[in-house]
């Protein structure tokens, strides 16, 4: 498979994320870090986005099915006793967090660079709160979600996004401001041969 890499100088097209300033890190995320120091970096990175072809949306749509449908949905306070909990999901159980965290790792592992591939936190229709991988392309922000096997623009998604981390860090953490979503933001999509 070929995947290729643009610098975000050399391109910009919506619908991105806006970002509205910095944010405090994540309590979870931050946990995380220390219990698996090794899975975590807080080396600043180029800020890459992908491009958007075939190759990338079949690896996204394979990585996101494996995860959703791999992983027993369970809540924190079921699988850990406690309200919240980030973890790769090792046992075959997690909740959002780690389904994200999870299908990061392994899009790293497939080689896409992790600036590409920031944890996005929102909230959901109902109040609750709510985390999703955000992939950063040449086409604009797209979602993988756990509770939708679709691959969907940020915008196209029915979340209040309020923070997700740094494309060039990822112990840090920036505001983003998903209330007004544009008014067409679906991504043209590529077809497989």
């Amino acid at each position: 498979m070929c995947v290729s890499f643009t610098s975000v100088a050399a391109m910009a097209a919506p619908p991105v994320l806006p970002v509205t300033g910095p944010a405090k890190p994540v309590p979870g995320w931050t946990d995380y870090c220390r219990r698996n120091p090794n899975a975590c970096s807080s080396d600043i990175v180029p800020d890459q986005i992908l491009t958007y072809d075939a190759g990338l949306l079949g690896l996204l749509e394979r990585v996101d099915r494996q995860v959703n449908h791999g992983i027993e949905q369970i809540t924190d306070r079921v699988h850990w006793g406690v309200e919240d909990r980030w973890d790769l999901p090792t046992d075959g159980k997690g909740d959002c967090e780690d389904l994200a965290i999870l299908k990061r790792k392994l899009l790293m592992d497939a080689g896409l660079p992790r600036s590409a591939l920031p944890l996005l936190i929102g909230w959901t229709p109902d109040d609750e709160g709510h985390t999703v991988l955000l992939v950063r392309t040449d086409r604009g922000d797209l979602v993988l979600d756990d509770r939708n096997d679709d691959i969907l623009s940020w915008c196209e998604t029915p979340y209040r996004f309020v923070e997700r981390q740094s494309n060039t860090s990822e112990s840090e953490w920036v505001s983003v401001f998903g209330e007004k979503k544009p008014a067409d933001c679906r991504i043209e999509r590529t077809k497989r041969p």
